[in-house]
């Protein structure tokens, strides 16, 4: 039996001898412009998320906003330390800024007044 990391290993050459690959359903498959539009949009909300943080914990350093993505933990010692808040409130707290900043939108521009021709 070949182990995964095996399994994986072995795709080149299994390519090269002419083998049929299996199809990964991931980012490979996609096309550029989704994996761009996708990513920019993401991005976008995280930087929503991250003004809205902002606004809310002035405190916090952009370091300890970034905390948030991959430690967490550290995030929420961040808000407890400056703010004296429970880890429990500041989780709901994030939680309603994040359905906040994803709901916020700019308004569409069929509902911008119209400007008459001088």
């Amino acid at each position: 039996m070949v182990s995964r990391a095996g399994y994986w290993h072995s795709l080149p050459r299994m390519a090269a001898a002419g083998f049929d690959l299996p199809v990964l359903d991931c980012a490979v498959n996609l096309p550029k412009e989704k994996i761009m539009q996708e990513s920019a949009n993401n991005n976008s909300k995280s930087q929503k998320l991250s003004a809205e943080i902002r606004k809310t914990w002035s405190k916090l350093t952009d370091e300890e906003i970034g905390f948030l993505a991959g430690k967490p933990d550290k995030f929420y010692e961040a808000v407890k330390t400056k703010y004296s808040i429970n880890k429990d409130e500041a989780e709901r707290t994030v939680k309603k800024l994040e359905a906040e900043s994803s709901t916020s939108t700019s308004a569409p521009t069929d509902t911008l007044p119209k400007v008459a021709n001088a």
